[in-house]
């Protein structure tokens, strides 16, 4: 049996040329396939009617376009190891026939989905080891995190205006940078807000009563599964996909954009503060991802696989 990351090609080439069956573990939203939904990377909901059709067939079309120099590459490989091309769109290769774990839930998922029967939801996939990181000092105001992620860490496109827009606010902010040692975000830092390098996001969110992100995935079911709600300014690849799922299901607020202004931040931290409503809904889906099961669940389900080298469904 062989397990890989979803971004990994070599998983399903090398389970196809010596036919053992493959898992993939899927640490990013998972994202479907299929022509009944436009590509997730334009985070749009699901069509409606003739017109929200044609729209997707042509988001599609805009889809291959793009991916066509992976496509090529993927293929080019296939060759060197003996296999034919696959005449698929780039994507359907990298994901498990047998066994498929995702992370996530469904609340997550966007409406109209119809996920393969191998795809398993399993929550979140908890880190484990010794905490580490900063953690948050005691305020009697409501707690708000901030944090740039991992991926395009331009202090200026979250964290300075976030940092400005929440400084007239009743509230103590934590911002992390996410850059060991780095702690200036090259503007003036108010007295309710602090600037760490890294955050125990472990000790720190059952604290917090919002979490401000770009909206990588990780740090999303980070915050849910602590029961806190978002606000999510995602600007590319995957993120305002994510965004815009998490507004829909109710736990959030997307700003629409990788930028915002200062004044947003601050409205949609406010609003959020002012509506128990996203508190709760984070906690339901929060209780959702646990009992999906984790680590423990996608265990079970590898052993499945193992011992019956068929495709695992639900």
């Amino acid at each position: 049996m062989i397990i890989g990351d979803i971004m990994s090609m070599g998983a399903g080439c090398i389970s196809e040329s010596r036919r053992l069956p493959w898992a993939t573990v899927n640490v990013l939203p998972f994202n479907s396939l299929g022509k009944d939904l436009a590509p997730l990377a334009f985070g749009l909901a699901p069509a409606r009617g003739r017109l929200g059709r044609m729209r997707d067939v042509i988001l599609w079309q805009a889809f291959g376009a793009a991916t066509l120099p992976f496509k090529r590459a993927y293929n080019q490989a296939r060759i060197q190891v003996g296999l034919a091309t696959d005449p698929r769109m780039y994507g359907v290769g990298l994901v498990s026939p047998w066994l498929v774990l995702a992370t996530g839930c469904p609340s997550l998922e966007r409406p109209g989905a119809e996920l393969p029967n191998q795809i398993h939801y399993v929550g979140r996939l908890s880190p484990s080891g010794g905490k580490s990181g900063s953690t948050i000092p005691p305020s009697a105001d409501p707690h708000v995190i901030v944090t740039q992620g991992t991926h395009h860490v331009e202090l200026t496109d979250l964290i300075q205006p976030a940092i400005e827009g929440l400084c007239e606010l009743d509230v103590s902010v934590v911002a992390t940078t996410g850059r060991r040692g780095h702690t200036d975000i090259g503007v003036e830092v108010p007295q309710n807000a602090q600037i760490v390098d890294f955050l125990d996001f472990r000790s720190v969110l059952p604290a917090a009563s919002v979490f401000v992100t770009n909206g990588g995935w990780g740090g999303v079911l980070a915050s849910l599964a602590a029961g806190v709600p978002l606000v999510i300014a995602g600007g590319d690849i995957d993120k305002p996909a994510i965004a815009a799922w998490v507004a829909r299901a109710g736990a959030g607020i997307n700003l629409r954009t990788g930028r915002p202004k200062p004044e947003a931040v601050a409205a949609a931290v406010r609003e959020m503060l002012a509506d128990p409503a996203y508190a709760e809904r984070a906690r339901q889906i929060g209780a959702e991802l646990v009992t999906l099961g984790g680590a423990q669940k996608s265990a079970e389900l590898l052993e499945d696989l193992a011992e019956t080298a068929e495709p695992v469904r639900r």
